[in-house]
């Protein structure tokens, strides 16, 4: 093996490297029964995205393509990352652990009392490597590690801007660099649905031996009594028939959909009735006309078919956002004589951008901006947007000066910035301020609502839960708006955050990798900076 790796790309082999040493389950691993799959194993792709419902053995397919790549390639690093701990201890242990433990060559030539064996690194004889973290919503455990292949794994649960590009650029440094995203689709507004739109969506087209036509299923249409159907005459499908298709050829991610019903393990027509599993694929089909019967549509397509269906819970519309807008009220850029009326205090709050823009070969997909919102705190109770500003894409030090400038123009006392990208920025704003006036909080998944955190000199805020409470803060009309005209960008970036469910059953809040979410955080940072002035930090989880 070690003679076939130096005849050219491990690229053209791993599907060889594979189904000659590795074992599954006990047996010998085989791509027979999944023709598809060997597009995936053999390809070059600088990116790949696998939009897959469950059960089709994607988690096997991202384990047994990372060791071959390793078995191939010496001193190669893989890192896989997933959303929660759990979820990459499980891969870890029940994937990867055990085709190096139960593959008897694999073992003999690869694995030895040299290499590192543990569920967070697993390192081969010939010092190829796979490490494994997790990062929901913060990157910060992924830093540091330098990797030649990143895989994504449930990528529909990852929050993209924050965390992708940040892990992705461990592999800035490497002549090799390749990225892998898979999951199963949920809304049209998720990760995985961005990435999709941006790749070349790829379907397992299949030949009907009678019409000649070819079908994809994406939908319920192909989805017969006794199998997959030609959505052309109606006949029976084999799916060991089919090929890839690029529907949006020349795109920069390569991406394959695989679901439930192309599986020919599920299908009676790639068995005939004499066959020793054709029984046995008729029972799994039944299972997935039960599904598709009981389930209700919006679960079957995402988890059977792997499509994405709806669109994402708001908490805030836009007649809520709207209500909160003064008609009679304009800000100003700097305070007039009477804009301190009725004013107790003033605070603000500052998003940074991660330095502008766009991640190389995923145009479109980011659009992180620098957002400064000042607020009045009210003698009524409520406060009141004393004037805020979008700043163009760029390097957040860029804006410093004129934050500087309108902070001390509008008798800031106290300004709250992010502290992931942020961190450098909101150090020169301490400078010019005065540490006293300038406050950090950093995302985090926390089982603690706030907490402060002397190591990073910033409060540790769990994201949902401030998210929840801010939105309930809108919600309550505890917040005013200059007229519509004026804040309209500002709602237009609020309507853009929904909520979903995570895999593991957490509520997290979203926002569209092409869409800004910005100046809600924004806000969000300056009602922090009010609740740390007043020594409110009571927040309900």
């Amino acid at each position: 093996m070690q003679g076939a790796a130096a005849q050219g790309p491990v690229e053209n082999y791993r599907s060889n490297i594979a189904q000659s040493l590795f074992y599954v389950d006990g047996k010998p691993f085989s791509l027979e029964n999944y023709p598809m799959y060997v597009a995936i194993y053999d390809g070059f792709y600088p990116r790949i995205l696998l939009k897959t419902g469950r059960q089709v053995a994607k988690s096997t397919t991202i384990a047994s393509f990372m060791i071959a790549q390793c078995v191939g390639q010496e001193q190669f690093k893989c890192y896989y990352i997933s959303p929660t701990q759990e979820q990459t201890r499980k891969f870890s242990h029940t994937r990867v652990a055990k085709i190096l433990a139960y593959s008897p060559d694999l073992r003999r030539y690869f694995v030895g009392p040299e290499s590192i064996d543990s569920v967070l690194l697993r390192m081969l004889r010939n010092g190829s490597e796979m490490a494994f973290t997790y990062a929901l919503d913060d990157p910060d455990r992924a830093r540091g590690y330098t990797a030649n292949l990143c895989a994504f794994d449930e990528v529909q649960d990852i929050l993209f801007e924050p965390v992708i590009p940040v892990i992705e650029e461990c592999m800035s440094a490497q002549d090799e660099a390749y990225s892998m995203y898979c999951g199963t689709p949920k809304t049209m507004e998720n990760t995985i649905e961005v990435l999709w739109d941006r790749s070349t969506k790829s379907e397992w087209c299949i030949k009907c031996d009678g019409c000649g036509k070819l079908t994809f299923i994406d939908s319920t249409k192909a989805v017969g009594l006794h199998g997959p159907i030609c959505l052309g005459c109606g006949k029976l499908l084999d799916v060991r028939q089919g090929r890839w298709i690029d529907m949006n050829p020349g795109a920069g991610i390569k991406g394959f959909h695989i679901s439930q019903p192309m599986m020919p393990e599920n299908v009676p027509a790639c068995w005939g009735p004499s066959h020793a599993y054709y029984n046995k694929a008729v029972e799994r089909w039944q299972r997935i006309l039960y599904k598709m019967e009981n389930w209700g549509e919006v679960k079957f397509l995402n988890e059977c078919i792997g499509v994405s269906t709806s669109t994402g819970a708001r908490l805030l519309t836009k007649e809520i956002l709207e209500a909160l807008c003064d008609p009679d009220y304009e800000m100003t850029r700097l305070p007039l004589r009477e804009s301190r009326t009725g004013i107790r205090r003033v605070v603000a709050g500052v998003d940074w951008s991660g330095g502008g823009g766009e991640v190389k070969g995923m145009e479109g997909l980011l659009k992180s901006r620098t957002v400064l919102h000042i607020w009045g705190d009210a003698c009524d109770g409520r406060l009141k947007t004393m004037y805020y500003k979008i700043f163009p894409n760029g390097h957040p030090s860029g804006w410093i000066d004129e934050i500087v400038e309108l902070c001390q123009a509008w008798g800031v006392e106290m300004i709250c910035g992010d502290a992931g990208e942020g961190a450098l920025a909101n150090a020169m704003l301490r400078d010019k301020l005065g540490a006293h006036r300038v406050v950090q909080a950093r995302y985090l998944s926390a089982s603690k609502p706030i907490d402060w955190n002397p190591n990073t000199m910033a409060y540790h805020c769990d994201r949902t839960t401030l998210i929840d409470n801010y939105a309930l803060f809108l919600t309550h009309q505890k917040a005013v708006y200059p007229k519509l005209s004026q804040i309209q960008p500002a709602i237009d970036d609020i309507l853009n955050i929904y909520e979903e469910t995570t895999m593991a059953g957490r509520k997290v809040w979203r926002h569209a990798a092409t869409q800004p979410d910005d100046c809600f955080h924004a806000q969000l940072f300056g009602w922090l900076a009010w609740r740390v002035l007043i020594q409110d930090l009571r927040f309900y989880a």
